[in-house]
């Protein structure tokens, strides 16, 4: 164990597996990726000595930590750069634009009585995972929506179609029974005449 000059700690197993991890990790890990991904060299750890690490080495300034959909998520990149935020799955892109840096910079110059040192955006959307899920899945309805239509138009049809027989069929028979009644009156009649 050695004393480092910049953070003021000791340097124990633990912070350094997570320290490593985290510098050859590219992303923003979870308490739960970073517990997995320590635990396959420091297999006695625990979630508990990893969450409590990972908030020491960023209370140090080693680390730096994300919130996204209230879940905690680390990055050990200090190069400055901003993040793409998915609202939907909650994934998170590092975004490096030197305009957007200058610019941000020199919009804080002008702030007074607060010194800032870096500056960091977060953009929040939908990823292109997510949206060409959504763009699937409002497909797969519209497609169910129009089957139901076509459906209900058919069944309308033929309850109409069916609808119209019964009633010519109806017609039909009230034809018969009023001719055959004719018929038979005039039977009578002349049955009466002769």
């Amino acid at each position: 164990m050695k004393p480092t000059d910049k953070a003021g700690m000791k340097y124990t197993n633990q912070r350094v597996e997570i320290l490593a991890f985290l510098r050859e990790h590219d992303g923003h890990p979870t308490v739960d990726e970073v517990y997995d991904g320590v635990r396959q060299k420091l297999t006695r750890i625990s979630k508990a000595t990893v969450y409590k690490n990972l908030k020491f080495l960023t209370e140090k300034g080693l680390l730096e930590e994300v919130n996204v959909k209230g879940v905690s998520r680390f990055e050990a990149n200090f190069i400055p750069h901003h993040h793409l935020i998915c609202r939907e799955c909650g994934s998170m892109e590092d975004f490096n634009s030197e305009q957007l840096l200058d610019y941000s910079m020199k919009i804080a110059e002008e702030i007074e009585g607060f010194t800032i040192v870096s500056t960091s955006t977060n953009f929040y959307g939908v990823c292109k995972k997510c949206k060409e899920s959504m763009e699937s899945k409002e497909s797969m309805e519209s497609k169910e929506s129009m089957e139901s239509k076509e459906s209900m138009e058919s069944k309308e049809s033929m309850e109409s179609k069916e609808s119209m027989e019964s009633k010519e069929s109806m017609e039909s028979k009230e034809s018969m029974e009023s001719k055959e009644l004719m018929e038979s009156k005039e039977s009578k009649k002349s049955e009466e005449n002769t």
